[in-house]
């Protein structure tokens, strides 16, 4: 058997307290998670995680850039696929449905949200990871509303800021229970789409 080298077995590491880390943020919150327990979820000692990570925060901040590399993959498929705004639309609504049924991953994206409202250095750090996600589909959006019959008179970077704060916002609504229980969560969120858009 293949001998790992150090980089391969750091990375390792790191895998298993990222893992640990967003098991116990997603259940106990940022502020319910401390490193020893980060480190014990993971099967080391509170010594390894400080041999790879600095700080609570900069592994956090590891998870968010983990999950804004995960939504970007994820949109840019979907726009990828649709002909039309239209035809988005179903797409999105499938997607989003089966990721607020990932219950660990909507915590995580939860409580990752109110640690960024709550800490104004983490919070600039989840903005700046916002916008990432928001130019990166805007040529796919733009593209698609070229192809709409019915072409669209905002801009690009406004449709992608009101897409983003509408996930958000309905993200946290299906945290607190606050949703029409005759409608799925994506339903919900593509039927405002529709509106805005079509």
């Amino acid at each position: 058997m293949k001998r790992l080298s150090r980089a391969e077995s750091r990375e390792i590491t790191r895998q298993r307290i990222r893992l640990a880390a967003s098991e116990e943020v997603a259940t106990r919150g940022v502020n319910g998670v401390s490193i020893d327990r980060i480190a014990e979820a993971a099967g080391f000692s509170r010594g390894a995680f400080y041999a790879n990570y600095r700080s609570k925060q900069e592994l956090l901040i590891e998870l968010l850039e983990e999950s804004v590399e995960a939504e970007i993959a994820m949109l840019q498929g979907l726009l990828s696929q649709a002909s039309d705004l239209r035809t988005f639309l179903p797409l999105m609504e499938e997607s989003f449905n089966r990721f607020i049924a990932q219950r660990e991953r909507r915590l995580l994206s939860v409580q990752l949200l109110v640690e960024a409202e709550a800490d104004p250095t983490f919070g600039a750090i989840y903005r700046q990871h916002s916008t990432r996600i928001v130019e990166a589909i805007q040529p796919l959006i733009l593209e698609l509303i070229s192809k709409s019959p019915n072409p669209h008179k905002l801009s690009a970077d406004t449709l992608g800021i009101t897409f983003r704060t509408l996930v958000l916002g309905l993200m946290m609504e299906c945290h607190r229970g606050n949703v029409q229980p005759d409608k799925t969560p994506g339903a919900i969120l593509t039927g405002i789409l529709e509106a805005i858009l079509c």
